[in-house]
């Protein structure tokens, strides 16, 4: 720092003699210290200066009012290790970059109307060379038809961060660092739940009054291998360790930097002694040397304070403070890419939440609530932790009434026995937690027992070191698309440590007597991320929405049948606990098979037609028998019904029902596409099969007179057509006459290439009455037909 500057201050932490102890240091400097003589000879590493080829062959193409589509051909340097990224320039300013494996481009970023714009394409090798531009293109956008919209190609790193709100709700903000600017990303549908800080990414998304819009968070968002860097500097990747692609390291020294800050309008609001400050913050890395087995823990020092030029009667404030108080820190000469952690602690500011912090990243605010639980909950996050969440389960539905128990749900800060979850008391991360951080199961680590075969498993309490187990895991599920794994976490708690609190807890906010004469059962997927840790009630006779009992008690048993798992708290005496695990071949489900017969029909506009259904249930053998609800999806106005709507079948059996459809009076000549789908509460499977709507026929009879004399010869003409007006040749026509007296006479002919067929009647003087006589002809073409008639008299 420079002569002058805010007071220094660090709190340490250690181990003496078995106990933690914490001790702090308060410094004021007056004057920088000097560089060190071998730092002012040490010369520099030589850098390769040679630029990369030119891109060539550069082509665009306006693909609407807002949209430009870009290739190229990559240089010969593209081909191996050296080439790093492109940068594509545009001609109002615009300037994108985008890794090196891609040769193409959509820019939709703030592209206008009816603008002229030149592009290029320059090349940045690992050493940061910026290679000539390619060739310049010119290409002019039109007016705007409608409500267009450009969807382009974004990449940066990603900003994750969680504000938590005292009510129990959080927001998670998304943030896309470009080389230029920072982008808010919006996500249609709900966003993936393994992203972090750091993480460079390529997105395909709509940039609308500043917000980048992605419709899907599965499809149009790609993490990338390396990091997305501008073409006068490099960026490294953020550094990769034992757990999660982007994960912070969460081993040893955390330097923490906090900065007392508070604004123009509220300037002498100092609520805390730079003592205080470092006291909490002490307690902060005790808490992490306890959860990590004297693996990790925080060295602080504490800045400030710092009046920025900002209002605190509005939340969006927050989003410039660390802007101004790391410019009033730089200034005061702290080297602020010294810490792993900076934490902005305001006295107030008007936002409902009390702390924010990136997830895998290096920033947290604090808002009024300077305490353990707020400080290590974010801190937490920084080191690539989510919410500990409880799995709840009632029989009166949700909280809507629409819908009725049994129902379960996820409950955000569910878990109050982890610091990640709703307790404020600073209580240790979860098993789940601690291996998602290294500090189980890896390296020097405790270890966590995979439990392989049945037996009883003694467990340590959770809190002490040493080489015991601290808990047990248990193989629950496995993703039949992804392949992750969920596991069961088992672990005995007691009032040693940071979990001494338990001893003299509320019993209003959880029962003590049950968690310490117990085991806590979790259930969590390493595979997927740490958002998917959920603490189980073993109690569920006791509802709570925040179970105060979760504890499986000495003699009672957990089973999943699903799983083939049996669990059952043996004993517990205070320094051990006894977990029996019985593992049993599991029902394994499966989706299962469908098939439609015949696999295609035809009938006329508004015929019914009928489809055999056929469903097997691909479950295993152990599992029971499943109830498949059917479904059919059918073009618009067409009708369906099926002959039974659900079929119940045992694993490896079978069963069929019959699909009816009637397509549409108005359906147009045409090949349909019959969906049918059967779903149980677990699996489902879909197929399909083909109606074509074929042309009706329309005949028309005639005669060519309407009357005539005895003995006259009379000459029937049927013409055959389809019901667009197209003749049908070789239609089989049926003419039948019915004389006055009842007498039948019939002739069939086939149809010409008109379509049409000519017969003759001729009339006896003698035998054949006069009167009316009725003329029925009836045309068939394959599996339908059409009937016409007409009369004449005989006089």
């Amino acid at each position: 720092m420079k002569a002058g500057s805010s007071l220094w201050s660090r709190a340490y932490s250690g181990i003496l003699f078995g106990f933690v102890i914490t001790f702090v240091v308060n410094v004021s400097l007056r004057a920088q210290a000097p560089e060190s003589p071998s730092a002012a000879v040490r010369k520099p590493r030589a850098q390769d200066l040679n630029p990369p080829s030119a891109p060539r062959g550069l082509i665009a193409e306006v693909a609407n009012c807002h949209q430009v589509e870009l290739r190229w051909i990559a240089p010969a340097e593209g081909t191996g290790a050296r080439l790093k990224a492109y940068v594509v320039r545009r001609s109002d300013g615009g300037e994108s970059t985008i890794i090196a494996g891609r040769t193409s481009f959509s820019d939709a970023n703030r592209v206008s109307p009816s603008t002229g714009l030149t592009y290029t394409v320059s090349a940045v090798d690992a050493g940061g060379n910026l290679s000539a531009a390619s060739n310049a293109v010119t290409v002019t956008t039109p007016p705007c038809a409608g409500d267009e919209q450009g969807v382009g190609d974004f990449e940066g790193n990603l900003e994750v961060s969680i504000e938590d709100y005292p009510d129990g709700k959080s927001r998670t903000l998304h943030v896309l660092q470009t080389n230029k600017e920072r982008l808010p990303i919006q996500f249609a549908g709900e966003a993936p739940g393994h992203l972090s800080t750091g993480a460079p990414v390529h997105i395909k998304g709509r940039l609308l009054d500043g917000i980048l819009v992605v419709n899907s968070g599965d499809t149009d968002l790609e993490t990338l291998a390396m990091a997305v860097s501008s073409s006068t500097s490099t960026t490294t990747s953020t550094s990769i360790t034992n757990n999660g692609q982007f994960a912070v390291n969460t081993f040893g020294e955390q330097t923490t930097l906090v900065m007392l800050v508070n604004f123009q309008n509220d300037a002498a609001n100092r609520p805390w002694t730079f003592g205080q400050v470092q006291t909490t913050f002490g307690t902060v890395s005790n808490f992490y040397l306890g959860n990590s087995y004297q693996q990790t823990w925080l060295t602080t020092d504490v800045i400030g304070w710092y009046v920025l030029p900002l209002d605190n009667s509005t939340c969006d404030s927050v989003s410039s403070v660390a802007t101004y108080a790391n410019a009033a820190a730089t200034s005061a000469g702290v080297n602020l890419s010294a810490y792993a952690h900076i934490v902005y602690v305001m006295p107030w500011v008007n936002c409902t939440w009390v702390g924010m912090a990136n997830v895998s990243g290096s920033k947290v605010w604090i808002n009024q609530k300077l305490t353990l639980g707020v400080a290590a909950h974010e801190i937490g996050h920084n080191l690539g932790l989510n919410h500990a969440h409880s799995w709840v389960c009632n029989n009166t539905g949700d909280g809507s009434g629409t819908m009725t128990g049994p129902y379960c749900f996820g409950l955000e800060y569910g878990d109050g026995l982890d610091t990640m979850g709703w307790s404020k008391d600073g209580p240790h991360f979860s098993p789940f937690a601690k291996e998602f951080l290294g500090w189980l199961n890896y390296g020097n680590s405790p270890p966590i027992t995979t439990v392989q075969t049945n037996g009883t498993y003694t467990l340590a309490p959770y809190e002490m070191g040493g080489s015991t187990p601290k808990a047990i895991k248990i193989l629950k599920s496995i993703n039949p698309t992804t392949g992750f794994k969920t596991w069961y976490y088992v672990e005995y708690r007691q009032a040693i440590g940071f979990d001494s609190y338990l001893a003299t807890i509320n019993p209003g906010l959880m029962n003590s007597s049950n968690i310490l004469n117990g085991v806590l059962v979790r259930t969590g997927s390493l595979d997927d991320n740490s958002n998917t840790s959920y603490l189980l009630d073993m109690t569920p006779a006791t509802y709570q929405l925040y179970t105060q009992d979760p504890a499986l008690d000495v003699g009672n048993t957990f089973s999943d049948p699903a799983a083939g798992v049996t669990i059952t708290t043996q004993w517990v005496n205070g320094s051990s606990a006894g977990v029996s695990v019985t593992l049993s071949q599991p029902c394994v489900r499966a989706n299962p098979a469908i098939t439609v017969s015949p696999s295609s029909q035809s009938g006329q506009p508004g015929a019914s037609v009928s489809y055999t259904v056929s469903v097997t249930n691909k479950d295993g053998n152990n599992c029971g028998p499943s109830t498949f609800s059917l479904q059919a999806s059918l073009p618009a106005g067409w009708t369906g019904a099926y002959s039974v709507p659900a079929l119940t079948i045992s694993p490896a059996g079978s069963a069929t029902a019959t699909l009816t459809i009637t397509s549409a009076i108005a359906s147009a000549v045409s090949a349909y596409s019959v969906g049918v789908t059967a779903t149980s509460t677990a699996d489902t499977a879909t197929a399909s099969a083909s109606y074509s709507v074929v042309p009706s026929l329309v005949t028309s009879v005639s005669t060519d007179q309407s009357t005539y004399a005895p003995g006259s010869t009379i000459t029937i003409t049927d013409v055959t057509k389809t019901s667009t007006g197209a003749p049908i040749a070789n239609a089989n026509v049926s003419v039948t006459v019915t004389k006055p007296n009842g007498a039948v006479v019939t002739q069939s002919a086939t149809s010409d290439a008109s379509g049409t067929v000519r017969v003759t009647l001729k009339l006896s003087k003698q035998k054949d009455p006069k009167g009316i006589y009725q003329v029925l002809a009836t045309a068939a073409s394959g599996s339908i037909s059409a009937k016409a008639s007409t009369t004449f008299t005989v006089q």
